[in-house]
């Protein structure tokens, strides 16, 4: 049975991973998670852009001007 890495391999490995997501998690060129999150947004804000007047629940009746 092979014996298990030293605790500084082992630190070493969790290092190069955690940097790996944390390359996931802020903006860069435009190949991160965070990036494509950030473009699915803006797009959705394109379509659906938020309304000046809260609209009133479905049933209601309309508000007067």
């Amino acid at each position: 049975m092979p014996g298990r890495a030293g605790v500084m391999e082992r630190v070493s490995g969790i290092e190069d991973r955690l940097a790996r997501v944390e390359h996931e998690l802020y903006p860069n060129s435009g190949g991160s998670l965070r990036d494509a999150v950030d473009l699915a947004n803006a797009r959705l804000a394109q379509l659906l852009p938020d309304e000046e007047e809260p609209t009133a629940p479905p049933g209601a009746a309309p508000a007067s001007p």
